[in-house]
Formats: C-alpha cells, sequence, structure tokens
C-alpha cells in the first residue's frame, strides 16, 4: 500500500466500546491515555505516530461506538476520524468475548470500502472463558489481515507489520439478496460525486438517514434525490429494508460462529461473574459498596494519613527547622516557611500532605475501575435515577463524576434529551466528589472518625437527590426519559502492573496541573495577607462564615483556595484540623462545603463546550447558592443534635 511522505497514513482503531482499543493504542504508540474496564473512557481522538516499526503511520483512537450509522450522526470524534483528509486504514478491535456483536460492527465498517486489519483482542480471557476462535480461518473468510493479540510484545509487532497489507474485506458467503444489491446501487448513483464513502452512504439513506450525515467537513449538499431513490427503491423491495440487512447479516454472522468458534464446556458459576451479579443487586449490592467504602476508608484514613504524617515529621519538620535558623525573620522567613509560604503551604502541602492521600486512594479507585466494578454500580443505581428523571443514558455519566467530574460532563453529550443532559450535568457538578476530592475527604473527615464521614457523606447524598427531585419536578417534561441500556463488561482480575501505571499517571496528571496552581495559590494569599486584604475579608466575612456555617475565619483561606484547586482548599483543612482549629462539626460542615463549593475550573469548561456558556453559569451560581444554603441547614441540624 503507497504511503504519502507529506502526510502519513491514518490508520483510525475502531471497534464496540470498551474493546481494547485504547490498550493497543499504547502498545502500538508508546503514549499513555486513560485505560479502563468501562464503556465512554475514550471521548475525544487521540492521535500518536507508529512507533513499533518505521513505517509512516499515524495511530488514532476513536470512542468506541455499536452501530456506526448512529455514531456518524452523532458521534462527532468518529466522523471527524473517517472526514480527516489523506489516506486512511482502519484497525477494526474485535473483541473474542463479544464475537458476534464484534462481526455485526465489522459488517457496518466493511461498508465504507476502507482497508482493513482486524485485530483480535482479549483472546486470552475468552480462552478461560472456554471460548477459542480461528484467527488464521477468519483472516480468510474477511480477505483481510487478522492478528491475535494476547499482550506479548510479538502480537503488536505483527499487526504493525500487517498494516501495509491492509486492504477493503470481502466476508465470504454474505448475501443480502439480487433486490437489496439493486436498491443499493440505485441510490449510490443518486448521491454526490464527491459524497465520502458511497456504499454506507447508500446504505445509511436506504434506512432512512440523511446524506448530511456525510459531508462532517463542509457544507452538505441540499439535493434530495438521493432520499426519493431511497424512497422508490424501498417500495420495490420484497420486505423491509432493515429486516433484509439484519437478516443477511445474523446468516452470515451465524454461520461464521459455527465455522470459527469452539465452546468448551466449562463451570457456570463464575466466580467473577457471581461478584458482578451480586453488585449489581438490590440484595447485595449495597452491603458490597458499603464495605468498599469502609474499606477504602480505613486505608485511606489509617494508611494514607499516617504516610503523610510521616512525612511531615521526617522531610518537612526538619527542613522547616532548618530554614527557621537560617533565614531572618520577618518578610524572606514569611514568604518561604510561613502560613501562606511558598515552600510551606505551595510545594510541602502538594508533594507531602496531598500526593500520599491521592496515591493510596487512586491505588484503591483503579483497581475497581479495572475491575469492571462502576459500571455493575450503574445497574444498582438505576431506579433511584429513575425517581429523579433520568434515563438509561444519564447513569453512566453520573457514575463516572467520581472518578473524573469534568471528563464526566463531556460523557453526558452522549445524552439525547437536552433537559435530561442538564439535570445530569449540574448534579455532576453539584455534590459528587470526583476520586481526588472523594480521597481527601476520607482524610480529613477521617480524622473525626467514622461518624463524621457518615454524616458528611450521607449529607451529600441527600442534597443529591433534593436538587435532582426539584430539577425534574420543575423543569419542564418535553422530551421522554431514554430506556436503560448499558453493556456491561465482564468483571476482570485487575492486573497490578496496569493499576500501577495509571495511578502514577494520575499522580502525574495531578502534580502537572496542580503543584504550579498550590505555588500560586499560597502567593496569592501570601500577597493577600502582607496588602492587609486578607484580614480585611475575615472581619467582614468572617462573622457570616461563623453565624451561618459555624466555621472560623480562618476557613476563609480554604474557601479562597478553591477558586484555584480543591486539593489545595483540602490540604488547608488539613492544616487547620492538625492546628485544632477545627472540630468534629466545623470538620463536617468544611468537607461538605468544599464539595459542593465552586466547581473546578475545569469542570466549568466542559459545562460551558456541552451546555453553552449560558446554562453553564446558571448551573454554576445554582450549586454555588445550594452549597451555602445546603450547609447553613446541616450546621443548624449539628448544632441542635449536639444540644440535645
Amino acid at each position: 500500500m503507497s504511503t504519502s511522505a507529506a502526510k502519513p497514513t491514518q490508520a483510525v482503531l475502531l471497534g464496540l466500546p470498551n474493546s481494547g482499543k485504547s490498550t493497543l493504542f499504547t502498545r502500538l504508540t508508546g503514549r499513555y491515555v486513560a485505560v479502563a474496564n468501562a464503556p465512554l473512557t475514550t471521548l475525544e481522538l487521540e492521535r500518536a505516530p507508529l512507533l513499533v516499526t518505521d513505517d509512516p503511520y499515524e495511530i488514532v483512537d476513536a470512542p468506541g461506538f455499536t452501530d456506526l450509522f448512529a455514531s456518524l450522526s452523532r458521534g462527532e470524534a468518529v466522523r471527524e476520524a473517517l472526514a480527516a483528509p489523506g489516506q486512511i486504514i482502519a484497525i477494526l478491535c474485535l473483541d473474542a468475548n463479544r464475537f458476534k456483536q464484534s462481526l455485526s460492527l465489522l459488517l457496518e465498517v466493511q461498508t465504507l470500502g476502507l482497508p482493513m486489519v482486524v485485530a483480535l483482542n482479549m483472546v486470552e480471557e475468552a480462552n478461560n472463558r472456554g471460548l477459542t476462535i480461528d484467527a488464521p480461518g477468519l483472516a480468510d473468510r474477511l480477505g483481510v489481515p487478522v492478528v491475535e493479540q494476547r499482550g506479548g510484545a510479538d502480537d503488536v509487532s505483527l499487526l504493525a507489520q500487517a498494516l501495509p497489507q491492509a486492504r477493503p474485506a470481502r466476508p465470504e458467503g454474505l448475501d443480502h439478496g439480487a433486490a437489496l444489491g439493486a436498491a443499493l446501487e440505485i441510490v449510490a448513483a443518486s448521491l454526490p460525486v464527491d459524497c465520502p464513502y458511497p456504499g454506507a452512504a447508500a446504505r445509511h439513506v436506504l434506512l432512512g438517514g440523511a446524506v448530511a450525515d456525510f459531508f462532517p467537513a463542509g457544507p452538505a449538499p441540499s439535493d434530495n434525490s438521493p432520499a426519493l431513490a431511497a424512497a422508490a427503491a424501498a417500495r420495490a423491495l420484497p420486505g423491509d429494508a432493515l429486516s433484509l440487512l439484519t437478516n443477511g447479516a445474523n446468516q452470515w454472522i451465524d454461520a461464521t460462529c459455527r465455522l470459527l468458534v469452539q465452546q468448551r464446556s466449562r463451570h457456570d458459576r463464575d466466580i467473577l461473574q457471581l461478584v458482578a451479579r451480586m453488585s449489581r443487586s438490590l440484595v447485595f449490592g449495597p452491603p458490597i459498596l458499603i464495605s468498599i467504602l469502609y474499606v477504602t476508608f480505613i486505608l485511606v484514613v489509617d494508611g494514607a494519613n499516617a504516610i503523610a504524617e510521616l512525612l511531615n515529621a521526617r522531610v518537612w519538620n526538619p527542613i522547616h527547622a532548618y530554614l527557621s535558623g537560617v533565614l531572618p525573620q520577618g518578610f524572606w522567613t514569611d514568604f518561604l516557611i510561613g502560613d501562606y509560604g511558598v515552600l510551606s503551604m505551595g510545594l510541602a502541602n502538594a508533594l507531602l500532605t496531598v500526593l500520599p492521600i491521592l496515591s493510596v486512594f487512586y491505588l484503591v479507585f483503579n483497581t475497581l475501575e479495572d475491575m469492571g466494578y462502576l459500571p455493575n454500580l450503574s445497574v444498582l443505581t438505576r431506579r433511584i435515577l429513575g425517581r429523579l428523571g433520568l434515563g438509561g443514558s444519564a447513569i453512566m455519566p453520573l457514575v463516572l463524576g467520581f472518578g473524573c467530574k469534568t471528563m464526566a460532563t463531556l460523557t453526558a453529550r452522549t445524552i439525547a434529551s437536552k433537559r435530561e443532559r442538564f439535570i445530569t450535568i449540574f448534579l455532576i457538578a453539584f455534590a459528587i466528589p470526583c476520586a481526588g476530592q472523594m480521597g481527601l475527604n476520607m482524610s480529613i473527615i477521617g480524622r473525626m472518625g467514622l461518624s463524621a464521614f457518615f454524616i458528611s457523606s450521607l449529607a451529600l447524598v441527600v442534597v443529591e437527590l433534593a436538587a435532582g427531585y426539584l430539577l425534574n419536578r420543575f423543569l419542564s417534561h418535553t422530551e421522554e426519559a431514554e430506556g436503560f441500556i448499558l453493556e456491561l463488561p465482564p468483571i476482570r482480575i485487575p492486573q497490578p502492573k496496569a493499576v500501577l501505571r495509571k495511578t502514577v499517571h494520575r499522580l502525574y496528571l495531578f502534580l502537572d496541573e496542580s503543584l504550579g496552581v498550590f505555588i500560586l495559590a499560597a502567593l496569592s494569599l501570601f500577597t493577600l495577607d502582607r496588602l492587609g486584604i486578607l484580614q480585611g475579608l475575615k472581619t467582614v466575612l468572617g462573622p457570616v462564615l461563623e453565624k451561618f456555617l459555624g466555621l472560623p475565619a480562618s476557613m476563609l483561606d480554604a474557601v479562597i483556595l478553591l477558586l484555584a484547586r480543591h486539593e489545595a482548599a483540602a490540604a488547608l483543612i488539613i492544616e487547620l484540623i492538625r492546628k485544632g482549629q477545627l472540630d468534629y462539626r466545623q470538620s463536617i460542615i468544611a468537607v461538605t462545603l468544599t464539595t459542593m463549593f465552586i466547581p473546578c475550573f475545569a469542570n466549568v469548561m466542559a459545562m460551558t463546550k456541552v451546555l453553552g456558556a449560558r446554562s453553564s453559569m446558571t448551573i454554576f451560581f445554582a450549586v454555588n447558592l445550594a452549597a451555602l444554603a445546603s450547609c447553613s441547614v446541616l450546621n443548624l441540624l449539628l448544632q441542635w443534635y449536639g444540644q440535645a
């Protein structure tokens, strides 16, 4: 296959959600991208040059999809990948565990006419389940190279070496009938001459789609000839076009599976899938979730906090003592190691307080993520979310919010209903703590005991449900909620190396994004303090914090830091607890407030991208007002309980 010296051939990774595309992308390019045993992990296109050979290819990781034509109308990233200028080949990732569904997707992708190479993923897992797939036989039946991916270095090299042999698939034995073939030819002849992928476009239009879906880069043609041709061709068919296409595809898939798939007998009670069923059960699911939270709480409080305190005692305290002895009293001491010092509040808080806590929490969270627990948790929560007027497509974004609120907000683009999309994004921004926030909350509130963590968590759940109920009650119901459809990945035993690598990657991202923010935040507070502005704010706003929230004026520092980074505010709250400036009740209020108050900048930008500036600002101000009101009520309840 010829390649262009000016622009490398683009090899686009296509496949079902959670079919191993991102893992393969990392192995082909050496560039790490987020990998998880959950759908909707990849949202945007990732591009990097092929590294395992010297051939000039650019590997493109596209989001997973289950239906090519639905993706062409809704999936901007997939559409962008297929419409890119230059030579394009497809690396189709077939999931050996979902072989029939993968073959169905393959039949749709092959209508694009792109040169194709098939990567057969999840082979070892399928073998462990008693499934064996004849890869050479599949290559013969498709007429394209098929390379098994078992995780070894040789596998990815063989896949890279197969790219020059990519060619359009010609599925042996696939027959939709002469009448349907003639109808597709009629529609194809009516398409604009510059229509990309005419074979796929003809099929799409015959099924009622629009030609405009195939013109993402420029203005779509206004000629309605294809639609008229499709209507005429459909009337001449001996049946419904979709049924004819589906029947022909199913017959070919069934025949292919009979020829190429062997199923060995195995025990029906697979322990991992039993765990999956139990985690979704209304009987066993809640106790499993509570147990996971309790174990995580113990690891963070007794493990991460101990590490953080040890580092502060063994690393920072000696440095602080040394600098106190050599620095002159006054400006430089305050600037470097004072209450708002760039070393004390900036570097030490980030590296010695927050980083150890996030390290332990991310190890636990990444383990659960790679197991595939989060999608099963989505099933467990669907009944509650249904009461809030949310359909199936809103469930996964909300659960993903416990990992990263920004990514979860971007994932909410997949929700068709504008009303549901607004409610979902509001709830993500409001009282759902992201992974980092949750780990730090456990560390902060864990210093006050398990009961404090329970009260804070219960308060967040109550206000989140109340907000969802009110939004569902008062927003106009102009669209029906979507049904609950979620393909569950299998529960897997996490690979320690993969979990560790993801943890290191997330910690690197935290330091890359936050270390400068910690230092800048310290500089800002130092400057405000030296100018007397900070003390003036405490004089004015301190009584308000005390009266309505029951918090000391020193908490104003943490509230200001929320504007920069929630982790910076959390580190300051930990320091206030160390100094004895926050008691049991105040610690609960502080954690609850900082979880809800002032969504992070990245999440606000994501809201703006999905909803627009007006709606995102509405959510921003509503979330902050609701956070202040909720914490005021919580303070009154805790005061009443303490007096009772």
